[in-house]
């Protein structure tokens, strides 16, 4: 299967699973000059600003693994590009989502407010 199209169906799962823990999911796939962002959330007065990580169970390395310095610095400004200027509380969280060869869900983990891993 094409990976973007594994993208989109493990960034799906990821939003019903955020909205399951009492999320709101008011974007997808926000793009600024600093970068892109998978999914981004309101809870609890504060903005979370999600990258969704997709990996097969058996892989090399866990999705939660593959966010690097670089990854979280375009995730950071993108995020300010998100709010503007606007003094709002935010951070940047992980949902890794595992699944097998035939795309079923096996496990689905949220990072809140990560740093590199």
């Amino acid at each position: 299967m094409h990976t973007r199209k594994i993208s989109q169906i493990t960034e799906e799962y990821a939003a019903f699973f955020l909205i399951s823990l009492g999320y709101e999911v008011l974007d997808s796939n926000f793009s600024s000059a600093g970068g892109e962002i998978d999914l981004i959330t309101y809870k609890d007065h504060i903005w979370h600003f999600i990258e969704v990580k997709g990996r097969k169970q058996r892989g090399f390395l866990c999705a939660e693994e593959t966010v690097t310095e670089d990854k979280l610095e375009k995730l950071e400004l993108t995020a300010l590009a998100f709010l503007d200027g606007h003094d709002e509380l935010w951070q940047i969280d992980l949902v890794a989502v595992s699944y097998d060869r035939e795309l079923k869900i096996m496990n689905i983990d949220l990072y809140e407010n990560i740093s590199v891993m």
